[in-house]
C-alpha cells in the first residue's frame, strides 16, 4: 500500500497494530503516528518526505507539551514493539520516536533492518525503553537551519559528541 501527500500518513490508536509493506511519501507532520496499549508490529515500512515539506519545531519546544513531536517519521508509543524493515528519511525533527504507553514501566522495542537517514535533530529518540537494534543504521543527521547558530559544526564530531541531547544518531533517556 502507498500513502502520499498527507499531514499524517498513518494514524493508528489502540489494539494490536500490525503494519506490513506500507510506503508513506510526502507527509508533513508524521509519517506514522502509532499509539497502543497492546503490541505494535511493523514489517517493511517506508516513510520518506522532503525536508522542505516536513514540520520543524524549535529546539526549545520540540518534545514539550508546548511543541509536541511533529516532524517525526515514525512515532511509536507502546510497551511492546517489534520493528523490522524500517526505512525513514527527510523528517526535520526525528526519524523514529519510541516511548512506552504505560507510565512507570520500561517498554521493550526490538528493531532490526532499520535505515534512518537525512533526519534533523535525532535519528532515533527513545525514552524509557529497553531497545535493541540489529543490522540497523542511522546516518546523515543534520542541523535544522533555524538552529544552526546553536552549534559550531566546525568543532568536529569528536567535540560535538559532548553536546548531550543536541543532535544524535540515537538518543536514549530513562
Amino acid at each position: 500500500d502507498v500513502i502520499s501527500n498527507s499531514a499524517i500518513g498513518l494514524y493508528l490508536r489502540m489494539g494490536d497494530i500490525w503494519i506490513d509493506d506500507v510506503t508513506i511519501d510526502a507527509s508533513t507532520v508524521f509519517g506514522a503516528f502509532l499509539v497502543s496499549l497492546d503490541t505494535i508490529t511493523i514489517n517493511n515500512l517506508t516513510a520518506t518526505t522532503d525536508p522542505e515539506l516536513s514540520a520543524s519545531s524549535a529546539y526549545d519546544v520540540w518534545g514539550t507539551s508546548d511543541g509536541g513531536v511533529s516532524g517525526t517519521g515514525v512515532l511509536a508509543v507502546s510497551d511492546d514493539m517489534q520493528i523490522s524493515g524500517l526505512d525513514v528519511s527527510g523528517f526535520n525533527n526525528c526519524g523514529l520516536f519510541l516511548q512506552p504507553a504505560s507510565s512507570g514501566v520500561t517498554g521493550v522495542a526490538n528493531v532490526s533492518n532499520a535505515t534512518i537517514t537525512n533526519t534533523g535533530r535525532y535519528g532515533v529518540f527513545s525514552a524509557s525503553m529497553d531497545a535493541t537494534f540489529i543490522d540497523s543504521s542511522v546516518t546523515e543527521t543534520r542541523v535544522v537551519d533555524e538552529e544552526a547558530d546553536r552549534i559550531d559544526e566546525s568543532l568536529g564530531a569528536d567535540v560535538l559528541c559532548y553536546y548531550v541531547n543536541y543532535y544524535a544518531a540515537i538518543y536514549n533517556s530513562e
